[in-house]
């Protein structure tokens, strides 16, 4: 899968759409800086799902659309699309059997983005996956941003595995990881609350059995005394409607009478109406007659007005043909006094050729002449240049002998001190013998010292190697710690969320106590300024967790009473729960009578105290707390209690602290203690104990926290002492072989001094004989200079006297040049007076032409003047009779007017006669509507009364009388009478029985059954949640496993790889990439190590920039070659490196490209010539970029 096409809309500087289309090999892109290259970059980077603004060089992620120039206005949109051939099916899983894959990404100002794969609409996750471990992501290795690729080397331990990650192809694998982790945590933490809320509903299912037996009782008396009401209210509506019938019957006759007097005032209505209208059309006709009066008077001024203009225009026409006779009598004067000169111009012309002529044939003899000598002139310097090359010759010859002599001098000199030199070194030599005997032996003592350091080096490295193991064992064990710590916490709270949501539904409760405290809390709120509502019993009281079973024992449903203020409240909430049908409630007033207490017994052995000193409420509830747990005394055993009750029974019961009661009456009350309201005191006790568990392990993981951050950094501090060993292992192990080569080195020195002392000793003997020869000649040389000495002296006399002959000839032919030059100015004056008299004769001659042409114009100009004039007295002479005919139609209008007023009156008389009529009707109308209304009433009332049973009848039992079996008329008779008041007794009867049964909550039969359906459905979301629990688990075991396995692979095929290919770019030195903790394979980061060629190891900082720069280079090549990518898109790595590197890493491209796609920003000249394909980016207008050029290689 390699990159097919970029395009771009609106995309930074990219104003227009810009396509690039990218082949095999390699691609690169240049341009002047700021011109848009690296926009390229950023378009990838964004395409490819990157969405952090400074990735993309930028503030917000809007600066990416265009923002407009001086050339153009700012887009609302950019758009880039990224376009994959899959010639070789290696697409990302999904995608194998597409030829091409496009990515857009689309971003609007509004902040809205869209995306899309192949055109179908995605996610930007889908994208990120799609190149997920492809090395091509936003991210990806395959991407090195302009200024970055330096960075690389410099990143963190943990950064660059993240960059192996991807190659090794396990960055998925992680991601995964990280999600199965976050979904083991959210299960536990559901598996958690689902087993509290599972508790919580068996709890309840355990309350609610006693509630549902009662209810079920309570529902079947409230059935047959469902159907009494029903039977007796059939017979009572009967009786209403046969006296309804009879009302209706006298209701008809009056609605006949009533609709006959209608009709009556619907025909005279309509008799109005027509007048009305006729009135209207009469109305509508004069206002047409008054708007056409209207309209012919102002067409009538419009017309006076008009001729008032032609007069005028008539008037300035006349003025206008006045003014182009005087205009043209002056252009003919201005054409005659322009010929007169014109003839005069041409006269003279005549006069300035013959002196051209004279003037001309003078300037020719004195260019003759000047010719002549100019000629003699040049033979004479020919002659005088042959002398001096003679001349020169003969200096030449005196000059190389006087050289040669000198120079013999400075060489005789120059061997007497190199002689003297040459003894001076003879003694260094002999010096450096000794000296490199000295160096000798004390490279040898450095070299063992080195020995010994290197030792102390690796055993630092090893010591701190292992406490950094320790360390990460300790950090281990904190971590675990935090993590369950966490888990606890995590656990208390949802166990205090579920339990406090329980408590505040008060799911505890029955319906009816929860709808009074829901209603009458929000009256108080809206209506009322004093409390009328308490609150619950349960939740009013408090005690030790000792005494919990014997309060609830003793108080039993009253745990869930609501307190109220006094018996009216009561009242009010009942009367509530009858109206809205939404249960039964108990109410207990606040100032219940108290119980008085004998304190008998008190300090008996067994007893514990009177239950009232156990158990605390606010302080408006003393008295009644007094009132429902006075004269109870509160024992350890149920024998205790019974030996006190049978003493003399002074209080009124008994209470143990396993909840077994003996009542005043000496019934006993015991056994297991079910679950139902008895754990509401328990609840609000678990909750408190939980808030401060929450507080105690919330301290705990926070000083976990601090003691993790701690170890984390030791740790921290150990990794670094742990690479500054290992460097100090490096450079000692580099030490100690540098000392080694010095001592070889050395030994080499010694041996080459000897070497050199014999040969300057030999090289002494050869220059003596030198300074011999050199001298004998220096005699000969100054033998030769003393003869070309005379011989120049014979050639400067003959030289010198040619050059006063050459002057002479030079001086007479520059007086001849001045005389010519003088008659060639007095011939081109005369030239150029002639050229500007025709230029005059041309412009008087194109005046005249032009003001006979303007004299044509303007004679037609008057004569169309002329005709528009008479023209326009006839349009005045039209206009006038136009007027006249205009008064004469108006004087007709205005008598049809008056015409039509007349007969709109006599429409108003008749239309008010019709009205009166109408009027006695209408009160006729009144008369019936009345007599109706009244009859209506009274049938109203029987209506009111058969609906308000019917309603009654619906409101309770939700049945509509009317839909029942009707009823015979004979049973209305006297059997029905006998019957009803047995029916009535016996529904009084049931009532009565319905009412000793006390509360009944018959939404408990509800609630039961969705309790146990939802306790199944819990049941079974626990199982699933402990299997997911046990899936997950075992699926982060196999990710794990998978990724050690990969990782391992491809990090050694890496390292490898960058170990052949550093050296080559480095022409030597060696690098390796090595894990900072090799026994956390899964987690520990990676370092790099490198050694240049000829240096110690350094750390990578202390590296310059071009070597940075290569070293990163090499590491990507690395996993190119181990994990190709899709493409290699670098901005300007080669900006740091110098010429040879520059060829090296081209070459390395040149070979790597056959199998990878290669694209490259760059301003280098030699990486230019390594493309195939060359896209030229410049802004021919500001703030736009344009592909200029794209040039194709063979």
């Amino acid at each position: 899968m390699k990159l097919k096409k970029l395009e771009l809309i609106g995309f930074k500087s990219f104003y227009d759409k810009t396509t690039f289309d990218f082949s095999a090999g390699v691609t690169a892109i240049v341009g002047p800086n700021g011109c848009g290259k690296s926009n390229i970059v950023d378009a990838v980077r964004w395409v490819l799902g990157e969405h952090a603004p400074s990735y993309l060089r930028s503030k917000v992620l809007e600066d990416v659309i265009f923002a407009g120039s001086d050339a153009a206005g700012p887009l609302g949109m950019a758009e880039v699309t990224l376009t994959f051939v899959n010639d070789n099916g290696n697409a990302p899983p999904g995608y194998e059997s597409y030829a091409e894959i496009a990515i857009t990404r689309r971003t609007f100002r509004d902040g809205e983005s869209e995306f899309s794969i192949n055109k179908v609409p995605c996610r930007l996750k889908d994208i990120a996956e799609l190149f997920l471990d492809t090395g091509a992501g936003a991210r990806g290795y395959a991407i090195v941003a302009q200024g970055k690729i330096g960075e690389i080397v410099e990143a963190r331990p943990d950064e660059m595995r993240m960059i192996i990650e991807e190659a090794a192809g396990v960055a998925k694998f992680r991601v995964r990881r990280k999600e199965a982790e976050r979904k083991m945590e959210s299960t536990r933490q559901n598996l958690a609350r689902v087993k509290d809320i599972l508790d919580e509903v068996r709890r309840q299912i355990g309350a609610l059995e006693r509630q549902v037996r009662k209810a079920e009782r309570y529902k079947a008396f409230r059935a047959e005394l469902k159907d009494l009401d029903l039977r007796v209210a059939s017979r009572r509506r009967l009786a209403m409607t046969l006296a309804c019938d009879s009302a209706r019957e006298a209701l008809g006759g009056i609605e006949i009478a009533l609709l006959s007097a209608r009709s009556d005032l619907a025909r005279m209505d309509a008799g109005r109406e027509e007048s009305r209208l006729t009135l209207a059309e009469r109305e509508r006709l004069l206002s047409d007659l008054r708007d056409e009066h209207g309209r012919r008077k102002e067409e009538a001024a419009r017309r006076e007005a008009e001729w008032d203009g032609l007069r005028g225009q008539a008037e300035q026409l006349r003025r206008m043909v006045q003014e182009a006779g005087v205009e043209i009598a002056s252009l003919e004067s201005e054409i005659a006094a322009l010929d007169a000169r014109i003839a005069e111009a041409e006269g003279e012309a005549a006069r300035r050729g013959e002196e051209l002529s004279g003037a001309r044939a003078c300037w020719e003899k004195e260019n003759a002449s000047l010719a002549a000598v100019r000629e003699e002139h040049r033979l004479a310097r020919e002659e005088v240049e042959r002398a001096k090359s003679d001349l020169i010759v003969r200096v030449s010859q005196h000059s190389d002998a006087r050289s040669g002599a000198e120079g013999l001098s400075q060489r005789i000199a120059e061997g007497e001190r190199s002689l003297a030199r040459l003894s001076d070194r003879t003694f260094e030599a002999v010096a450096a013998v000794e000296k490199a005997s000295r160096d000798l032996d004390a490279a040898s003592a450095a070299e063992t010292a080195a020995r010994e350091a290197l030792e102390a080096a690796e055993r630092s490295w090893e010591e701190t190697g292992a406490a950094l193991a320790a360390a990460n064992a300790k950090l281990d064990e904190s971590v675990e710690a935090a993590r369950s710590a966490e888990s606890e916490l995590r656990s208390a709270e949802s166990r205090r969320a579920t339990l406090s949501g329980l408590h505040e539904r008060m799911d505890w409760a029955s319906s009816g106590v929860r709808a009074v405290l829901q209603h009458f809390r929000g009256v108080e709120a809206a209506d009322r300024d004093d409390r009328a509502i308490f609150g619950v019993m349960g939740e009013m009281i408090e005690t030790d967790a000792a005494y919990e079973k014997a309060v609830e024992a003793v108080l039993g449903e009253r745990m869930q009473s609501v307190v109220v203020r006094d018996h009216a409240e009561g009242l009010s909430a009942i009367r509530y729960l009858k109206e809205s049908r939404e249960g039964r409630g108990a109410f207990i007033p606040v100032g219940l009578r108290n119980r008085n207490e004998e304190l008998a017994y008190i300090g008996e052995e067994g007893v514990v105290a009177p239950l009232t000193e156990v158990v605390t409420a606010p302080p408006e509830c003393r008295d009644l707390l007094r009132g429902l747990l006075g004269g109870t005394l509160l024992v350890r055993t149920l024998d205790t209690a019974i030996r006190l009750w049978n003493r003399n029974s002074v209080w009124n019961s008994y209470v143990t602290l396993d909840g077994d009661v003996v009542t005043a009456d000496g019934i006993l009350i015991g056994g297991e203690q079910g679950t139902g309201e008895a754990g509401v005191l328990a609840r609000k006790r678990e909750i408190r104990g939980l808030e401060k568990e929450i507080d105690r392990l919330r301290l705990e993981l926070d000083r976990r926290s601090r003691a993790e951050e701690a170890i984390r950094g030791e740790r921290a501090s150990l990794e670094e002492r742990l690479a500054t060993f290992f460097r100090g292992r490096e450079e000692a192990r580099s030490a100690h072989a540098a000392a080694e080569r010095a001592r070889a080195v050395l030994s080499e020195t010694r041996a080459q001094a000897g070497a050199l002392l014999d040969g300057r000793t030999r090289e002494d003997a050869y220059l003596r004989g030198e300074l011999a020869r050199m001298a004998e000649e220096l005699s000969a040389s100054l033998a030769t200079a003393r003869e070309s000495e005379n011989a120049r002296g014979e050639e400067e006399t003959r030289t010198r006297a040619l050059l006063s002959g050459t002057e002479a000839k030079r001086v007479r032919a520059e007086e001849i040049r001045e005389r010519a030059h003088a008659a060639e100015v007095a011939f081109r004056g005369l030239e150029e007076k002639d050229r500007a008299a025709a230029d005059l004769r041309a412009a008087l001659s194109e005046q005249a032409e032009g003001k006979r042409l303007l004299l044509i114009e303007r004679r037609r100009r008057k004569a169309d003047q002329e005709r528009e004039a008479a023209s326009l007295e006839e349009a005045m002479r039209a206009a006038r009779e136009a007027i006249g005919q205009g008064g004469i139609a108006l004087a007709a209008l205005q008598e049809r007017i008056e015409a039509r007023v007349a007969s709109l009156a006599e429409c108003v008389s008749r239309l008010s006669e019709i009205e009166a009529a109408l009027r006695e009707a209408r009160r006729r109308e009144t008369e019936l509507g009345e007599r109706q209304a009244a009859e209506r009433l009274g049938l109203q009332r029987f209506e009111m009364d058969i609906a308000g049973l019917d309603a009654l009848f619906h409101q309770r039992y939700e049945i509509h009388l009317a839909d029942l079996p009707p009823v015979e008329a004979s049973e209305g008779g006297e059997a029905s009478e006998g019957e009803l008041p047995v029916l009535e007794s016996r529904a009084e009867e049931l009532r009565e029985r319905m009412a000793s049964m006390g509360e009944v909550n018959l939404a408990s039969l509800e609630e039961h059954r969705e309790l146990t359906e939802r306790f199944s459905f819990l049941a079974a979301q626990k199982e699933d949640l402990e299997k997911s629990l046990e899936d997950l688990a075992k699926a982060i075991q196999r990710i794990n496993r998978t990724t050690r396995e990969r990782f391992s692979k491809a990090f050694e095929e890496i390292n490898a790889k960058f170990g052949e290919v550093f050296p080559r770019l480095f022409q030597g030195g060696r690098a390796a990439l090595r894990l900072v903790d090799e026994e956390n394979l899964l987690e520990s980061g990676i370092g790099i190590f490198v050694q240049l060629p000829g240096k110690k190891s350094l750390p990578l900082g202390s590296l310059s920039g071009g070597e940075k720069a290569l070293t990163a280079i090499s590491l990507i090549f690395s996993i190119f070659l181990v994990k190709p990518s899709p493409f290699c898109l670098l901005d300007e790595v080669d900006a740091p490196l110098d010429d040879a590197n520059v060829d090296r890493f081209n070459a390395l491209v040149r070979e790597m490209s056959d199998r990878y796609q290669y694209l490259l920003v760059t301003h280098n000249k030699r990486t230019m010539e390594l493309a195939d394909v060359l896209y030229g980016i410049t802004m021919e207008k500001h703030g736009i970029s344009r592909t200029v050029s794209v040039k194709l290689n063979a």
